[in-house]
């Protein structure tokens, strides 16, 4: 017996029984494989076996059942699948510069000392959660005025901006923004 089924049968999956019939090979149908005693056509030219009728196989379908397909076909199909790249990648690269641009801009209008203070401002992240930044009673003002926005990169990176660099960004990369109504 094999690894496999010892192990099924170990875990209480298959019963000794299924084990057993699964190790020996299936039997054969009858008339087939030279059991009859009459030889590969035993005088039966097919007829009778499918009610006086030969069945016709479609000649487009191998044994398989799945349809051939011809080479313009795959050549086609092949276009298609590097146009449907192409196109994907294009997609991509817009938000990659929208991204950039965002990020330069971040860097741009970052407050230069946001002080870690006593107030903790609340705000959602791109991934769903809540936290929190310690800042000085004037950025929690500012934050809470809409004078300072906080925005956040697709990494993860939280900055301090100020409004107007926020309304500017806004305008191209609105993802970027975390408590901002621009």
């Amino acid at each position: 017996m094999s690894d496999m089924l010892e192990q099924l049968l170990k875990a209480g999956i298959v019963s000794k029984a299924d084990a057993d019939r699964a190790a020996k090979p299936p039997p054969r149908p009858p008339g087939r494989g030279g059991d009859s005693g009459r030889g590969r056509r035993g005088g039966n030219d097919g007829q009778q076996r499918h009610g006086g009728k030969r069945q016709q196989r479609g000649g487009d379908r191998p044994r398989g059942g799945r349809p051939r397909v011809s080479a313009a076909e795959r050549a086609a199909s092949a276009r298609q699948a590097k146009a449907s790249a192409e196109q994907a990648a294009q997609a991509q690269a817009p938000a990659n510069e929208r991204d950039i641009r965002a990020e330069v801009a971040v860097a741009a209008a970052r407050l230069a000392e946001t002080g870690r203070g006593p107030k903790r401002w609340y705000f959602e992240a791109r991934d769903g959660t809540v936290p929190a930044l310690d800042v000085s009673a004037k950025v929690f003002d500012g934050l809470s005025g809409g004078a300072l926005v906080v925005a956040e990169s697709p990494e993860g990176e939280r900055s301090i901006i100020t409004g107007d660099a926020a309304a500017a960004i806004g305008q191209y990369a609105p993802l970027w923004l975390r408590n901002s109504d621009l």
